[in-house]
């Protein structure tokens, strides 16, 4: 009945659009679907067990090729900058460099929409888009040389019985730049044992305090919670938020 609907649904379509039938993805055992499939640049997989969902790994293996970077010396993408280094005059990068520093910057944003482990370091490349300078360029061969000690990463969204809530968990990283002073938010969206989004986001103000900047960190939260909880109940469940966090002075505010 499913192929039946999506087939109909096609065919009304063609008469408007011009379409790519690449299969109808869907669960092993299922006549008439396919278990693999490249979308939007993205792996999927369908097995026993639930859905696997990937970033193309071929962007990666394009940077690595592009920075030539063989080998791995670091396990973590980024490294917060020093008060010393930023009284430092940038030295602005020049010619090709500038559209070669954008285009691999871009590049790893697009990855980063599906890597939590990336989108703190590429929010900082981003900050050099207009104007990249040598510091922009050696955060961006990190990254790469954290790509090659972990090419690749793969959610999977399992069977579940039961989902009970909407767990998020909030954190933030307070005056995390040291040229700004302002704080970064983090959140992860969990629905039982599935990841739904993860959020790295600047604040606007400056925080005076841990406390002050870990509430900040606690409403955009709750807001992407709420909206995520909205998109439920559109399919007729509202599953309560619970938000975790470990910062008592940020939950008294």
């Amino acid at each position: 009945r499913v192929r039946t609907a999506c087939e109909s649904a096609c065919d009304g379509l063609e008469k408007r659009w011009l379409l790519e039938k690449r299969g109808i993805f869907g669960p092993p055992g299922t006549p008439g679907t396919v278990q693999q499939m490249r979308h939007l640049n993205r792996l999927l997989t369908w097995d026993r067990h639930g859905i696997t969902w990937e970033s193309d790994p071929r962007h990666v293996d394009l940077i690595l090729a592009d920075l030539g970077v063989t080998s791995c010396k670091v396990t973590t993408p980024l490294v917060k900058e020093k008060a010393q280094e930023a009284e430092v005059d940038d030295i602005y990068l020049e010619g090709d460099d500038v559209q070669r520093f954008q285009s691999l910057a871009m590049r790893l944003n697009y990855i980063a929409q599906d890597r939590t482990d990336l989108q703190r370091a590429v929010r900082e490349l981003a900050k050099g888009m207009a104007k990249p300078t040598q510091r922009h360029w050696e955060m961006l061969k990190r990254v790469a040389r954290y790509l090659k000690y972990a090419p690749r990463a793969v959610q999977r969204f399992t069977y579940q019985d039961r989902i009970d809530k909407l767990e998020t968990y909030v954190d933030s990283d307070h005056a995390g730049c040291v040229r700004t002073r302002k704080s970064t938010s983090g959140a992860v969206l969990m629905l039982g044992k599935s990841q739904l989004r993860s959020v790295c986001r600047g604040q606007a103000v400056i925080a005076l305090r841990s406390g002050e900047a870990e509430y900040y960190g606690l409403v955009t939260g709750m807001s992407e919670s709420i909206g995520e909880q909205s998109i439920a109940m559109d399919w007729g469940i509202k599953p309560p938020i619970v938000i975790y966090m470990d910062a008592t002075a940020g939950a008294a505010i």
